[in-house]
């Protein structure tokens, strides 16, 4: 773990030796609107009461930290399937998460795509912005499959 000079990132370097002994979390949020992230993409997102309006589950659960929120990847070719989630694939690749003013960043290289992932909430905005940014590192054309799974919280009215 390593401040940056000027003091406004966290970064957080994981591998199959570097691993944090808990949940690492942050918050991200406006006055109306915010999300709970952690170095293996878990957490939830809620509206106006993160206790009484999630939308999105949350298992407090340190040791296992399951995500509700998830970006699958899959290559067509290959068949192969990943996340950017550590706790979700098979190969622990070195990966850094970046914990920022306002953002967090993940960034690592699996199966030959490097992949950069932001999120954040705007300041006025009910949303969380997800920037996936990916590059192949491989000679060829890639076929690739994304998918964004939410575990949304149901709630009869």
């Amino acid at each position: 773990m390593d401040f940056l000079k000027i003091g406004l990132e966290y970064i957080i370097k994981l591998d199959k030796e570097n691993k944090l002994p808990s949940v690492w979390s942050m918050i991200l949020a406006n006055e109306t609107f915010g999300t709970l992230v952690t170095q293996n993409l878990g957490g939830f997102t809620w509206h106006k009461n993160s206790r009484l309006n999630r939308l999105s589950a949350w298992n407090n659960n340190p040791v296992m930290d399951l995500p509700s929120e998830i970006i699958y990847l899959k290559d067509y070719k290959t068949g192969k399937k990943w996340s950017m989630s550590d706790n979700i694939n098979t190969e622990s690749n070195e990966g850094y998460i970046i914990y920022g003013l306002g953002y967090v960043k993940f960034k690592s290289t699996q199966n030959n795509i490097s992949q950069e992932l932001e999120i954040f909430v705007p300041k006025k905005d009910n949303i969380k912005i997800n920037i996936l940014k990916l590059k192949n590192l491989e000679p060829n054309r890639r076929n690739l499959k994304l998918v964004y799974y939410i575990k949304p919280v149901l709630r009869r009215r």
